[in-house]
């Protein structure tokens, strides 16, 4: 996995369940920026990607 979108969406099934996994996107994305030697920009990034498509998709 190389997003929080990813793990949300493909590898769990937390995007499909009531939530979309908005309260676990947070430590995702902080665990997989440890993982990946990702920065806060683009961790920010990250969870401001997977808000705007939940918003999107699901409004």
């Amino acid at each position: 996995a190389r997003t929080p979108e990813d793990v949300l969406r493909r590898r769990t099934s937390l995007a499909l369940r009531q939530g979309r996994g908005l309260a676990e996107l947070e430590a995702v994305a902080s665990l997989l920026a440890d993982t990946l030697g990702a920065d806060a920009g683009r961790q920010r990034q990250w969870i401001d990607s997977y808000r705007q498509k939940y918003s999107q998709q699901f409004s």
